[in-house]
């Protein structure tokens, strides 16, 4: 393809991620939600001297919270959490187009860049969110763009990297597939590409092995194992087929996705047949990419919005291919308006369409959080937390009956029990019994000054099967202990109120959330 028409492709890549951009800047200093809640106050605590897995828990691996932490390192604050995501942006269509461009040409490259930047930002998938999806797609694609490099140090490399995304989301390990097509399919011999598939795995270990020797000298390396992966494991085997369909049809309609994204679809598909059709080792790879990656997405079951960051490369590429096939026939036909005019509908089509359908959602900047969410306290958390910081010393402990973590990120205060979230204490599991017990030692301990109760079956995340052991004692905790001090009480369905006087009765009309103080003991008898 000569310069004059390389141009229009390359260009194409630069405006959607300066667009991208733009809309990450628009939506910086958008609310935590609990999962970003709950990784900034981990990698607070850390950067204080706490170590994870021991002192703060969640079922994540440490990747998400070391950046975190490199972030709030730098300045403390919810804007510097979300620049991450600018990086994010900036490298993965960097990376994206490096990989593919010398297999499938500026066109495809330059299209396969576009559509990406633009799908990562998108509130169908909560590209506005600093979940740990989006810094695992930018170590897949590194780890890609090296292994298709020749030579031991790339492929050591490339096998780190992987290793570095796995310890974002354990998902990434469904990523070796197409690693694996790079490393053993090629024109060197055999003796050479296995092993250089050999110094790839040793680079993966070496990276988890290293990292985990950090948690480990720390005390806490079987936590850390555990939490990181063994959690995780079981937790993905718990659902059956049957739940599982019905996850991904209820996201799929909950987020329009096929009416936001199925031109996109159809165009993979096209691309798909290509990768088959050709059966070029970049083609394999680019297929299995493809099925991995969505493999990746569907292992939990859940199909959260933020999961499909990690298909969405191989979906722009397989997009970009079809498209590419299309466009090749349109000129074999020799009319150049046709072409241009087909062209331009089919890119519009594929990148600005979908686009389109979420302005109305970016549009309202950080109102998007009550759209999305609901009465999820998002956006409440920082008034929420100040509040905490004023009525408590800083020696002093806060208990969140739910998954709210946010508010300690804010009020600067550390939980009265390591367990952040709710899921693992609500799962209808035998491990269940054990974490609420762990709970309750934690709370006869701590004496939390505060309790905040969450309303929100959203927060508390309880389940047909759940034990409510924890929540029982906790009531009886509250009426032998606690005085309710303020309450958040939902005044329309997208506003609330922060009451400290003139409660409402408990337990009645549309109340968010509770804060209980705990009674000061008795004086002593002079």
């Amino acid at each position: 393809m000569n310069e004059r028409r390389r141009r229009p492709w390359l260009m194409l890549a630069v405006a959607a991620t300066v667009a991208a951009v733009a809309i990450r800047l628009w939506l910086i200093d958008l609310p935590l939600e609990r999962d970003e809640g709950g990784y900034a106050y981990i990698a607070d605590r850390w950067l204080a001297g706490e170590t994870p897995y021991h002192d703060t828990v969640d079922s994540k691996p440490p990747g998400v919270f070391a950046v975190y932490a490199l972030a709030l390192a730098a300045h403390r604050s919810v804007v510097a959490i979300h620049a991450t995501l600018i990086a994010t942006t900036l490298l993965s269509g960097l990376l994206l187009f490096g990989l593919i461009r010398r297999r499938f040409g500026e066109r495809v490259a330059g299209l396969a860049a576009a559509m990406l930047a633009l799908a990562q930002v998108a509130p169908a998938y909560f590209g506005f969110s600093a979940n740990a999806e989006m810094y695992l797609v930018v170590a897949i694609l590194a780890a890609f763009r090296l292994a298709d490099a020749p030579g031991f140090a790339s492929a050591f490399a490339a096998g780190g990297l992987l290793g570095i995304a796995a310890l974002f989301k354990p998902v990434a390990l469904t990523e070796g597939l197409p690693l694996a097509i790079l490393l053993l399919w090629g024109e060197e011999t055999l003796r050479r590409r296995i092993v250089r598939a050999a110094v790839a795995l040793s680079g993966f270990v070496f990276v988890i092995v290293a990292v985990w020797s950090y948690f480990a000298l720390q005390g806490v390396g079987r936590e850390m194992a555990f939490w990181s992966f063994g959690y995780n494991f079981g937790y993905a085997g718990r659902l059956t087929a049957a739940q599982r369909l019905g996850s991904l049809l209820y996201e799929i309609g909950k987020r329009d996705l096929l009416m936001r994204d199925g031109f996109v679809w159809l165009a993979a598909l096209a691309g798909l047949v290509v990768f088959l059709r050709r059966r070029r080792r970049f083609d394999w790879f680019a297929a299995t990419w493809l099925f991995s990656a969505l493999l990746g997405v569907a292992a939990s079951g859940r199909f959260t919005p933020h999961y499909w960051q990690q298909w969405l490369p191989p979906l722009c590429l397989a997009a970009a291919v079809g498209a590419d096939a299309v466009w090749r026939r349109l000129e074999e036909k020799g009319r150049r308006p046709v072409v241009f005019a087909a062209g331009a509908l089919g890119v519009a089509l594929l990148a600005v369409y979908p686009t389109l359908t979420d302005l109305p959602l970016i549009a309202q900047g950080p109102r998007l959080t009550r759209t999305l969410f609901g009465l999820n306290p998002f956006p409440e958390a920082p008034l929420i937390g100040e509040y905490l910081a004023r009525h408590t010393r800083p020696d002093e402990t806060i208990y969140i009956v739910g998954s709210e973590p946010e508010f300690l990120f804010h009020a600067r205060r550390r939980h009265a029990s390591p367990l952040l979230f709710y899921a693992p204490l609500t799962a209808p599991t035998p491990l269940a019994a054990d974490l609420q017990r762990r709970v309750w030692n934690d709370l006869e301990r701590e004496k939390p000054r505060y309790l905040v109760w969450m309303n929100l079956s959203t927060s508390l995340t309880l389940e047909k099967n759940s034990s409510l052991d924890l929540l029982a004692g906790l009531n009886f905790l509250l009426a032998e202990a606690y005085d309710r001090e303020a309450a958040l009480v939902a005044t329309a369905p997208d506003r609330t109120a922060f009451l400290t006087a003139d409660l409402p009765p408990a337990g009645k009309g549309p109340i968010v959330l509770d804060l209980y103080r705990r009674r000061d003991p008795p004086a002593a008898p002079k």
